[in-house]
């Protein structure tokens, strides 16, 4: 993986693969986008294990599912203006572009103590023919598809030519640049890598909040205004 300042030359590449015009002020961000998520998620996400996880870690996440119920169980019952209170404690010394973010957010993590209660770890993690999921390449390529969307505002989507079946199109070129970077090894492992986040975006709409947390921790770099 790159040294941090390395990955301004790498946002020019990632942006010349794209198809013009760009929003000029998310180009001049993207550098610092890649900073940041070098410095916080992107290491954590390369020390997952990719094989199955062991029974202690799915007890755990059990917990971590019934507690998700219990507080979309307290969200419920305080109703809509609770929740409209709450979003006003939360934002009353916000700016607008703050204030969005923080909407965004709310809306995305209730999308997602939704999912939580609705996983089956013991499922998920059950083994299966073949390779074990590659747990690390999926959480990279959720966070590079949300780079890929704030950027151009456009979805992310898989690919795949008529011709010859191989991986195609714009997002793919995009974390073709990527790829290399992050895992080493040219683009090996990416096919694969964008075969199950399809799958397993279409299945569970999983969505990573990488953009959103970045913007409650830097309100100051305006990720969200035009």
């Amino acid at each position: 993986m790159l040294p941090v300042s390395d990955w301004y030359p790498l946002s020019e590449e990632l942006i010349r693969v794209l198809p013009q015009p760009v929003c000029k002020r998310r180009v001049v961000l993207l550098p610092l986008i890649l900073e940041e998520w070098t410095r916080s998620d992107l290491p954590e996400h390369l020390s997952m294990r990719s094989r199955p996880v062991d029974n202690d870690l799915i007890e755990r996440l059990e917990i971590v599912r019934k507690h998700a119920r219990e507080l979309q169980e307290a969200l419920k019952a305080i109703g809509q203006n609770g929740r409209k209170a709450l979003l006003a404690q939360m934002a009353h010394d916000k700016n607008r572009s703050e204030f969005k973010a923080i909407v965004t957010w709310l809306e995305q993590e209730a999308a997602f103590i939704e999912k939580l209660v609705a996983v089956d770890p013991r499922e998920f993690w059950k083994p299966k023919r073949g390779r074990s999921r590659n747990l690390p390449a999926y959480l990279v390529l959720q966070d590079v598809a949300a780079i890929f969307e704030w950027l151009t505002r456009t979805k992310a989507t898989r690919e795949v030519s008529r011709d010859n079946g191989t991986e195609t199109g714009l997002f793919f070129d995009f974390a073709s640049t990527l790829w290399p970077t992050i895992f080493g090894n040219g683009v090996v492992g990416l096919s694969a890598a964008m075969k199950n986040w399809a799958e397993w975006r279409s299945a569970y709409n999983e969505q990573s909040a990488l953009i959103v947390n970045l913007a409650l921790r830097h309100p100051a770099w305006g990720i969200f205004e035009r």
